[in-house]
């Protein structure tokens, strides 16, 4: 199966806990969502300035985090497919 729709690079690919669905992020500052089963396209969330480099699922697969080079991680509401909480992050500190 191959999953068609990021513009340039996918740098992070995780399956959700359940193994129901993929999410990936790239090039394009994009999140986006899968069917793991068919590869059929679910989401397109887009609220990064910059690329997405890498990006987790919470355990209970409710929650998706992203983070990215404009200095922000986001969390994402897998089920309403929104964001939750923007954080900002500071280069170099702790």
């Amino acid at each position: 199966m191959r999953l068609k729709g990021h513009e340039g690079a996918a740098f992070g690919v995780k399956f959700s806990p359940d193994g129901r669905t993929i999410a990936s992020v790239g090039e394009d500052s994009t999140l986006r969502l899968w069917d793991a089963r068919s590869g059929r396209s679910l989401a397109v969330l887009d609220n990064h300035a910059g690329m997405t480099f890498d990006l987790a699922y919470a355990p209970d697969g409710r929650t998706l985090i992203t983070g990215n080079n404009d200095g922000t991680v986001h969390l994402w509401n897998v089920r309403t497919r929104t964001s939750r909480a923007t954080l900002d992050i500071l280069a170099g500190t702790v």
